[in-house]
């Protein structure tokens, strides 16, 4: 009895070495990774067309930051700013449902010159 529990504690260990090993090997990349989606929330937040983000990237390669070799094109960043959106958004939703908060909410369609038409969502609470 005793050493077939001893076997099951040896193999435990070696998943747990084997975790660790491969947090550590893939610590780096994290850290690259999340200096890249840091770039691309500064260009969602200062409301900067989704292209500068390839030119964050260059900017932040110039000044001798290490952020790899992946995830530099626009389309990378489109996809962490639109990551980052939804999170933001249901984080908003969650905190509106739980203090229970009265919402405006103000619908606008407009048509541009080359009669391109657009729904613009107005959305207004207060805070308790």
């Amino acid at each position: 009895m005793t050493h077939i529990r001893a076997e099951e504690i040896a193999e435990e260990s070696k998943k747990e070495h084997l975790k660790e090993g491969l947090t550590e090997q893939h610590k780096g990349q994290f850290e690259t990774t999340e200096k890249l989606i840091r770039s691309a929330y500064a260009v969602a937040k200062n409301n900067r067309p989704y292209l500068s983000y390839q030119e964050y990237c260059e900017l932040q390669q110039a000044n001798g930051l290490v952020i790899g070799t992946h995830l530099h094109c626009r389309y990378a960043g489109t996809a962490m700013i639109d990551s980052i959106e939804e999170d933001k958004l249901k984080i908003i939703c969650d905190s509106l449902i739980t203090n229970n908060q009265r919402v405006s909410i103000t619908l606008e369609e407009c048509t541009t010159v080359s009669r391109k038409s657009y729904l613009v969502v107005y959305i207004r609470s207060a805070s308790p």
